[in-house]
């Protein structure tokens, strides 16, 4: 979390109404934070954390929140269309990659790839990492 501005994150939610219990993110962590989330128990973890087994990681366990790894191939776009629709998902709160990053993806990349969204804004883009937000279209 050391290149991420999280508050400005959160102080951006705050002053949109923006819930944390509708959104859907690659940073649940952050969340986690600043809305003091209660633990997952083992059977939840497969209601709110939707990576691959190989990347679980057990602090991923404190979240409460919609999450995903990332957004740059073909399981997790899908992953993220199917979340939408099956969790009532208002908000996508994805991490922007680095230019020097050898993943090209970005937020075009949503926009192509998932249905019925249009984007808000990105926070921090000029730090090595931000935020993309994403409001679903219902």
């Amino acid at each position: 979390m050391v290149y991420y501005d999280a508050s400005k994150l959160i102080n951006y939610l705050d002053e949109h109404n923006i819930s944390n219990k509708k959104i859907l993110t690659t940073q649940p962590w952050v969340f986690d934070y600043y809305y003091n989330h209660d633990f997952l128990t083992s059977e939840e973890k497969k209601d709110y954390v939707f990576f691959p087994d190989s990347q679980w990681y057990e602090f991923y366990d404190r979240t409460r929140v919609y999450s995903v790894n990332g957004y740059w191939d073909e399981w997790e776009i899908k992953m993220i269309n199917k979340i939408i629709e099956d969790k009532n998902i208002d908000y996508l709160i994805l991490h922007t990659i680095p230019s020097s990053s050898e993943i090209k993806y970005n937020k075009n990349t949503i926009l192509l790839n998932v249905k019925n969204i249009s984007f808000l804004t990105t926070l921090d883009q000029d730090k090595y990492f931000g935020y993309h937000i994403f409001k679903v279209n219902k």
